[in-house]
């Protein structure tokens, strides 16, 4: 004979059965809001890609500078990430907001940061936009909206530093995002309440990255903080019903805590030589050879190009190169005198550190540089 239920138990039952519909259900449009979301992200990036190439001036002047993609380079002195190279990390670097343990690759969360995206300066905190912190091998929420305003401010705030579940410190920044190329990065500002030096303006004024996309910046100190506020500016825009939106969308924001191989130094007589640094290859045009190479280049980085003289950079050319990584040949003094011998490329060699005063130590993210020559 079945046991009869009784009323409580019939209840329960119920109510078991009707959390796991609601849960799936649940389930079912948050699968069909990530549907939703990459279907848009499609449709945008196929629509700004062919804006982009619209609008590209093919005529664009270079002047006389032969340009070279640094992440291009012959050689692995150094590290990469999207259209940016910088020196080389030591060891994997700390991701500050996901923990890896050392008996697998798994990354844990760190779940004591707010963060806030908006079209306001408000603190809107959400807690779907702490998945820009997540590693992307962990299931994640896809940010990806349109914005009323092409000015926006991300904000990531540590607001209870007493139940920190680990140190804050980071000397390196990464960004992934979607539409790459759409959004300027205008502004970057560091805060540490117990810390009279900050707030401290990594990116400001003029000086700010354009047309921004995936990229890392290897800073030259390290920072503790206890909010950062960064601030895009989005040139992609779209008509809809409710009037001029702006798609805009982040894969993530990483923080690092790197050590950086920046140089050795000569025991004997205790020069300091240069670790992280990009060897390019620059082949001339059939049927000619090498004439000159102007001592003036132009380094290009996330903020923009410079012109500057290869001697104060650090900047060294080649005629020949050995795979055993022995360079030879040294042209450093050609300045722009004709090049005696039968060359029909050159390399370019670049360091990705510099020493200020006091031997102070700077790091660089490099896109490419710009050589100017003449051949015969």
């Amino acid at each position: 004979m079945l046991p009869k239920l009784d009323s409580s138990e019939l209840n329960d039952i119920f109510i078991s059965a009707y959390d796991r519909v609601d849960k799936r259900i649940s389930e079912y449009y948050d699968i069909l809001d990530e549907i939703t979301k990459k279907n848009k992200i499609i449709t945008y990036e196929n629509d700004y890609m062919k804006k982009t190439l619209e609008s590209y001036n093919r005529t664009e002047d270079l002047g006389n500078y032969k340009n070279l993609l640094l992440r291009d380079a012959l050689n692995t002195q150094f590290e990469k990430y999207g259209c940016t190279i910088h020196p080389k990390f030591t060891n994997v670097p700390t991701n500050v907001f996901n923990l890896k343990t050392a008996s697998s690759d798994q990354y844990y969360f760190r779940n004591d940061a707010d963060v806030s995206i908006n079209d306001s300066d408000l603190d809107n905190y959400n807690e779907d936009y702490k998945d820009i912190l997540k590693h992307d091998s962990l299931t994640k929420k896809i940010f990806f909206k349109e914005f009323s305003s092409n000015e926006i401010t991300i904000k990531i705030s540590l607001p209870d530093q007493s139940r920190q579940l680990g140190p804050t410190t980071f000397n390196c920044i990464e960004f992934d995002s979607f539409l790459n190329g759409s959004y300027d990065v205008t502004s970057m500002i560091i805060g540490n309440a117990l810390d009279e030096t900050y707030p401290i303006n990594l990116i400001e004024g003029t000086n700010y990255i354009k047309n921004a996309g995936r990229f890392r910046i290897a800073l030259s100190e390290r920072y503790n903080f206890q909010v950062i506020i960064i601030k895009c500016r989005l040139h992609y825009s779209v008509e809809t019903v409710n009037g001029t939106m702006y798609p805009f969308g982040l894969k993530h924001i990483y923080l690092y805590n790197a050590n950086f191989d920046q140089y050795t130094v000569t025991a004997t007589d205790n020069i300091k030589n240069i670790s992280s640094y990009a060897i390019c290859r620059m082949t001339l045009p059939i049927g000619t050879e090498l004439n000159s190479i102007n001592q003036k280049v132009k380094i290009k980085t996330l903020y923009g190009s410079e012109e500057v003289l290869c001697k104060n950079y650090g900047i060294e050319f080649y005629a020949n190169y050995f795979n055993e990584n022995k360079l030879q040949l040294a042209t450093s003094e050609i300045d722009e005198l004709s090049f005696a011998g039968n060359f029909n490329e050159f390399y370019v060699k670049v360091p990705l550190i510099d020493f200020g005063l006091n031997d102070k130590v700077y790091n660089r993210s490099l896109i490419g540089i710009g050589v100017n020559f003449t051949t015969r």
